[in-house]
């Protein structure tokens, strides 16, 4: 009899095991069909800004603080240095992406899977801050900047994630041309701190905190996130398929193209003073402030292409023509700062790599 009621309560145990599983299941089904619901203005505008002061947090930095770090630093082999410090800045920020992405999927709890590692990134970023100014010496830049890295891609992956956790499929061209602002805006803090009332790294890199700090907040401080779903164990094996095969065509245009950003981010500084001769043809002025022009030049081109794309891709239920017309217009300004240093090439290069940029982010 004992022996008999054992396998009656494993029988039971079972049963109610099956039983959460398949709730699970059906769960998961019953969001999948039914999507994520639409989002309205307010939640809009506060993952707006929150894009926007992920963008302030980096692209500043990386294409003009760090180049005039690097020329401090190692004045004799100033893109030498700089390219050790993209390299290792990369795979730092690599590693970290997906580590944090993967754990944040994971996070139970009730302030939510995404919104802690927000919280975390935000923290060491203005940390990161702190290192990279007191950083002395070449190896000391490297290893401030692979933190900065750290904590910046442990902000921006959960972020990231918000975006497809809850803009439903007919909102998300709309909703990315407004994120789009997000990159113009960050490359025009760069023109903000290139003034002469920030002439030191250090008022720039505290302007650079309260801006990240005033434009994240605000999402972590009124969005409140669902509960996370269970997870079903076993999908079925023809989806995992056909993402991985669509999944890898994504990942290898997005990797072209950050290519691209990045070789133009970081080396711009130098590109405008060693081959433009940009000081040189305007007298008086300095190639800091002939960067900040050329951004605040491509900002409104990447504002309105990034909008009119956007709506345009949702109104027509179309994303791969713009995509390839995006990728078209990048290289061609590319080609253009490869083979027209000379002004007005620098121009005309960075009109068109601008275009390219606001439609293939949005």
């Amino acid at each position: 009899m004992a022996r008999l009621r054992v396998g009656s309560q494993d029988f039971a145990r079972e049963g109610r095991r099956q039983s959460s599983l398949l709730h699970a299941m059906q769960f998961v089904h019953d969001v999948q069909q039914a999507g994520p619901a639409r989002v309205g203005a307010g939640f809009i505008a506060i993952l707006t800004l929150a894009y926007v002061g992920a963008f302030i947090a980096f692209v500043p930095l990386l294409t003009l603080l760090i180049p005039l770090q690097a020329a401090v630093l190692a004045p004799g082999d100033k893109i030498g240095l700089l390219s050790l410090v993209t390299l290792w800045g990369a795979v730092t920020a690599s590693l970290a992406n997906l580590g944090s992405g993967w754990i944040s999927d994971r996070t139970p709890g009730r302030f939510g899977r995404r919104r802690p590692w927000i919280l975390c990134g935000l923290i060491g970023v203005l940390l990161a801050y702190a290192a990279i100014e007191t950083a002395n010496s070449p190896r000391g830049l490297i290893i401030a900047i692979m933190g900065f890295q750290f904590a910046f891609n442990l902000m921006f992956a959960p972020l990231h994630a918000v975006f497809a956790d809850r803009v439903p499929d007919d909102q998300k061209g709309r909703v990315a041309a407004f994120i789009g602002l997000a990159a113009p805006m960050g490359a025009a803090s760069g023109v903000l701190i290139a003034t002469p009332l920030f002439p030191s790294s250090a008022a720039r890199l505290i302007v650079l905190s309260v801006l990240v700090s005033a434009c994240v907040l605000p999402l972590l401080l009124t969005w409140r996130e669902g509960p996370s779903p269970p997870r079903a164990s076993e999908p079925t094996s023809q989806p995992r398929r056909r993402l991985s095969a669509d999944f890898g065509f994504v990942w290898a245009s997005r990797f072209c193209f950050q290519i691209a950003a990045s070789v133009v981010g970081a080396y711009m500084l130098f590109y405008l003073a060693d081959y433009a001769r940009y000081a040189d043809r305007f007298t008086g002025e300095t190639v800091e402030s002939g960067l900040a022009k050329l951004i605040a030049i491509s900002t409104v081109l990447t504002l309105a292409a990034g909008f009119v794309g956007g709506l345009l891709s949702d109104r027509l239920g179309r994303r791969k023509p713009f995509i390839l017309l995006a990728g078209g217009l990048l290289a061609s300004g590319l080609l253009v700062f490869a083979f027209w240093p000379q002004w007005p090439g620098p121009l005309v290069g960075y009109i068109l790599y601008g275009l390219g940029f606001g439609l293939y982010t949005t």
